[in-house]
C-alpha cells in the first residue's frame, strides 16, 4: 500500500519519526499495525517528483493488511474497542524513552486556535459570519483558560494518534484489531484521541452513550481522573473547531495522483 504525503506538512524526519513509533509498536507487541517496507536503497521515506506537481512528494510503502471497518450498526461496540487500544497507545508512550523527543506536530492551543497554526485559520472557516466568530472567540479565550489549568505534564500530554476513529482500525480475518493512519500523530493532550473518536459524529444522538463506551474501553487499560473526565467536552470542541479549516483544503487531481504513484512505485518494485 503507497502513501503519497501532502506537500509541505511533514518533513521526511517527521515521517521518519512516525514509522519509528510504527515500528515500536510492532516490536513491542502493544497493536498491530501497517509495517513500513524499505525501498531498495532501506530508506523508508522516498521523495518522487512529477512535472505536473510544483515539487516533490514524499512517499511511504506500507505493507498491506486484509481487513474490515468494525460493524457501523453497532456503534457502542466500536467505541469501546477504540478506547481500549487508545489506552494501549498511551500506555507505551509513557513507557517509551523516545516518545516525548519525535519531531513531529505539537497539537496544543497555538496550533490550533493561535500563532502556529498547522491546518490555517478558524475565522475562514466554511460558514463563519461575525456573529459565530464573536461566539468562537469567546469560547477560544474559555478553552485557552481551561487547557492552561489542566496543564501538560506528562501523565496529560504527550504522543497521540490524533485521528483514531473507528475507521482506522481493520478487523482482520483472524480478528485481531489493526490500528492505521498515524499521518496526524503528534504531541498533543491524551484526551484529545476522544475528541478524534468522535469526528464527523458530534451531534449525533448517540454521542454521550458512545462517550461512555470509550470510557469504559479505555479504563480497563488506564483509569480516569476526576480531572481527565472534566476536559472532555473541551478536547471535543478543539477537533471540531480545527476541522472546520481542514474542510478547506484542496485535494489533488486525480490524474496528478496517477502519474505520482506510477513514478513512487518504481522506488520499491
Amino acid at each position: 500500500m503507497l502513501r503519497i504525503h501532502r506537500p509541505k506538512y511533514h518533513s521526511k524526519a517527521a515521517i521518519n519519526a512516525e514509522l519509528a513509533w510504527l515500528e515500536s509498536l510492532l516490536r513491542e507487541g502493544v497493536a498491530k499495525t501497517t509495517a513500513p517496507i524499505p525501498q531498495r536503497n532501506a530508506a523508508l521515506v522516498g521523495s518522487v517528483a512529477v512535472p505536473e506537481l510544483p515539487g516533490p512528494r514524499h512517499c511511504v510503502m506500507f505493507e498491506y493488511v486484509a481487513g474490515k471497518e468494525p460493524d457501523e450498526t453497532d456503534r457502542a461496540s466500536a467505541f469501546a474497542m477504540l478506547g481500549e487500544i487508545t489506552a494501549r497507545l498511551h500506555e507505551h508512550t509513557w513507557s517509551w524513552p523516545a516518545a516525548r523527543e519525535l519531531p513531529r506536530f505539537r497539537w496544543d492551543f497555538h496550533a490550533m486556535h493561535g500563532e502556529r497554526l498547522h491546518w490555517g485559520r478558524w475565522e475562514e472557516g466554511l460558514g463563519m459570519t461575525p456573529a459565530r466568530e464573536a461566539l468562537f472567540r469567546e469560547a477560544c479565550a474559555a478553552l485557552r483558560e481551561k487547557l492552561a489549568a489542566y496543564g501538560t505534564g506528562p501523565e496529560r500530554f504527550g504522543l497521540v494518534h490524533a485521528d483514531l476513529r473507528a475507521a482506522d482500525l481493520l478487523l482482520t480475518p483472524a480478528q485481531e484489531i489493526c490500528v492505521i493512519d498515524f499521518d496526524d500523530s503528534g504531541q498533543s493532550w491524551f484526551l484529545y484521541d476522544l475528541a478524534s473518536a468522535l469526528s464527523f459524529t458530534e451531534t449525533a444522538s448517540d454521542v454521550p452513550q458512545l462517550i461512555v463506551r470509550w470510557i469504559e474501553g479505555y479504563e480497563r487499560i488506564v483509569p480516569l481522573t476526576a480531572e481527565d473526565r472534566a476536559m472532555m467536552c473541551v478536547g471535543i470542541w478543539r477537533k471540531r473547531e480545527r476541522r472546520s479549516a481542514l474542510r478547506r483544503m484542496a485535494l489533488a487531481a486525480s490524474a496528478r495522483v496517477a502519474a505520482l504513484t506510477e513514478i513512487a512505485l518504481a522506488f520499491f518494485l
